[in-house]
């Protein structure tokens, strides 16, 4: 199979209906939320590593943009949840 990189992307998005770049986008973020909620010791630092981001910083900004808030606000939201979860089953 010899495409180029252009048509690649044309049937990419044709088939997905999305670009290779924001589906990889998207899986990376989705990744992100699991480590988050999942475990909660590992830092924003290591969750970016692992979702392929090398800087901190810049995936905080790319998981706002698709999120709506901070992974570290997201991983309040849910730490939260969590314990509003235990509470309700220990009455």
């Amino acid at each position: 199979c010899f495409l180029s990189v252009s048509r690649f992307s044309h049937w990419f998005k044709q088939q997905m209906g999305m670009s290779p770049a924001k589906y990889i986008n998207d899986l990376r973020i989705g990744y992100a939320k699991s480590y988050l909620t999942a475990y909660y010791t590992n830092s924003i630092e290591y969750v970016s590593r692992q979702c392929g981001y090398k800087d901190q910083h810049y995936f905080s900004r790319v998981f706002k943009k698709n999120v709506g808030m901070t992974p570290t606000e997201y991983r309040k939201k849910f730490e939260n949840k969590k314990a509003d979860f235990y509470n309700c089953n220990k009455v």
